[in-house]
């Protein structure tokens, strides 16, 4: 995409929201902070942005809401992203240590946030597909031993909890925001796949998973007539079965798809 494109595409969000980046949603901000960084334009802003969500209650992590009761992976795994590619390894590795320690479970999936409940933390219990991203492109962009042996290890239980039964294809979490969540892990998924500093073993794996996923999605398009134009429309699910398709297509669902594909590509390229 050109790059004078996207910067007025940014320019047009800020003066839009006022004159401001900021809106209530850290997770949000940190989503476009990272197509900012990769377009090369707007990141000091928007860091300084970020930087508000990141407090020591509950330990450390970001908030996921300016009105800041609820701490959450889905706003501290894409700002650590964010931060190690601006080169803070030290804040990146601070806020992946705390999901490792606050919010990891058993088997060091990261669970959605931690909120106060009657005064006393409560960690809340949902694992989504999405979460496991971010956090996973954090290892790789770290890249010392540790994160990078961790890197394999989740690659590893992902394999194992998220995907539908012995298959490699991803579970997926449905319509509405939850439509867009699989595809975002497919994304750096891909770059596990891709990245030589791991084990044949873990790229492989990483790999089945976004192929099998992509190609799940693939046989479970359907064409439509739109306004007297052939169009493709994929699954909002990774059924095993018959996909299921409704009249309404929401966007999330189908951007998760092309994301899938786009990240079989790259896998299939050997780029993540």
């Amino acid at each position: 995409m050109d790059d004078r494109l996207i910067r007025r595409q940014l320019a047009g969000i800020y003066v839009c929201n006022g004159f401001r980046f900021r809106n209530r949603y850290f997770d949000d901000m940190a989503w476009l902070s990272l197509a900012a960084q990769r377009a090369g334009s707007g990141r000091v802003r928007l860091r300084r942005v970020l930087e508000r969500g990141i407090t020591d209650d509950f330990g450390g992590g970001s908030f996921w809401r300016t009105d800041r009761r609820y701490k959450a992976t889905a706003a501290t795994g894409p700002i650590s992203l964010f931060l190690a590619r601006e080169g803070d390894d030290l804040t990146a590795a601070r806020l992946l240590g705390w999901l490792r320690t606050v919010l990891a479970d058993e088997d060091g999936l990261f669970r959605d946030g931690i909120r106060l409940v009657d005064g006393v933390p409560e960690v809340n219990g949902w694992v989504f597909t999405y979460n496991q991203g971010p956090a996973l492109g954090t290892m790789l962009e770290l890249g010392d031993d540790a994160n990078l042996e961790a890197a394999e290890r989740h690659v590893a239980v992902v394999a194992r909890r998220l995907t539908h039964g012995e298959s490699r294809v991803l579970i997926t979490h449905r319509g509405g925001d939850g439509g867009l969540f699989t595809g975002i892990l497919t994304r750096y998924l891909a770059l596990a796949a891709t990245d030589r500093r791991l084990s044949g073993k873990a790229r492989s794996t990483a790999g089945e998973l976004v192929t099998a996923t992509a190609d799940n999605l693939w046989r479970g398009r359907e064409r439509r007539l739109r306004q007297g134009r052939s169009v493709t429309v994929f699954p909002q699910d990774t059924t095993l079965g018959v996909h299921e398709h409704r009249w309404t297509v929401e966007l999330s669902t189908q951007l998760q798809a092309w994301m899938a594909l786009e990240a079989a590509a790259c896998v299939a390229r050997g780029t993540g």
